[in-house]
């Protein structure tokens, strides 16, 4: 026997939340894009240096937006699939957006000025805030699994729900290799100069 149901209030809780979640991905990851913009260093290698950094930055939150509009769709789809055939309306959820606005880079370049404890401090930062953005996912993930108890069961639950633990191994991937390249630039820094 199959039994199917969608909660429609339950589904657009969940969305609710997630929509904070992605919303505090965000925050992070601009907080970290600030961060790696105004480090204490300067002098011609340190534009490179920053550059780098905010790109690792930005290029993460470029792909998380587009992994947060696959899981969207794919919550959508199946939910509105079984809302409709049931009688109901389709549900609709609004894709979250990742939009992080890139701050200028300001250097001077007639002085050279490295600063240990700054660069420390941003290594310990990136660290920090990717494991805060893979804890999100997972909690994002850990909703929607409670969702399905008693909000949104049947096989297009159990699809939608691999294919959301697909897509959060995809970003914890994404984030780690973000962390890793920008903990190593921010070390190859801190190892040449210190």
């Amino acid at each position: 026997m199959v039994e199917k149901r969608t909660d429609r209030i339950q589904i657009q809780e969940f969305a609710s939340r997630g929509v904070d979640i992605f919303d505090s991905i965000e925050q992070n990851i601009q907080v970290l894009v600030e961060k790696a913009a105004n480090v204490n260093y300067q002098g011609p290698n340190a534009r490179a240096f920053k550059t780098a950094c905010v790109n690792h930055a930005i290029d993460f939150a470029e792909q998380t937006t587009k992994t947060m509009g696959q899981m969207n769709d794919a919550i959508q789809t199946n939910t509105t699939f079984i809302a409709t055939a049931l009688g109901g309306q389709p549900i609709s959820l609004d894709p979250p957006q990742v939009a992080i606005q890139p701050p200028a880079i300001n250097i001077d370049e007639s002085i050279e000025q490295a600063d240990d404890v700054a660069l420390h401090q941003l290594r310990d930062d990136t660290e920090s805030i990717f494991a805060t953005v893979t804890s999100l996912f997972d909690e994002n993930l850990t909703n929607f699994n409670k969702l399905g108890v008693d909000g949104w069961y049947g096989p297009e639950y159990d699809n939608t729900r691999d294919a959301l633990t697909r897509l959060t191994g995809t970003a914890v991937d994404g984030c780690n290799q973000s962390r890793t390249a920008m903990v190593k630039d921010v070390q190859t820094q801190i190892d040449i100069l210190f």
